[in-house]
């Protein structure tokens, strides 16, 4: 839009500038140029510069809380215990069996088995 007025102006500057009716018309353009305003612009970029900002924020928190998860899952501080239970009496010999081999194969990482009791215990009984 505002090359076109560009244009308009030009062509019109070019004429003979005498004629009232053409400094009417460039007094027009030369009033919408000067209306034409990107209003909000920049306030609309810094809301969104802001956003992101705090979206980033919030990622960072959430990988740092996982990661603190995860740490204490690989440290074996996890709640999980092997149940010594009745009803399940191959339960501590499966978990026993996962905690020597469960790198051996990748699937287990694909079911989430990350080496903790909890992981062995949600794979047997979500899994196998």
């Amino acid at each position: 839009m505002l090359e076109v007025i560009l244009k308009r102006m030009d062509t019109l500057s070019k004429l003979d500038n005498s004629s009232t009716t053409d400094v009417r018309r460039l007094d027009e353009l030369s009033l919408a140029i000067n209306r034409f305003q990107p209003a909000g612009l920049v306030e609309r970029i810094q809301a969104i510069a802001q956003n992101v900002s705090n979206m980033a924020v919030r990622v960072e928190q959430i990988l740092q809380s996982s990661m603190i998860q995860g740490r204490v899952v690989r440290d074996g501080t996890s709640q999980c215990e092997v149940p010594r239970d009745s009803r399940f009496p191959e339960c501590p010999g499966k978990v026993d069996w996962m905690r020597s081999r469960w790198t051996s194969d990748p699937c287990y990482a694909f079911y989430g088995v990350d080496g903790s009791d909890c992981s062995f215990l949600i794979y047997l009984s979500e899994v196998e």
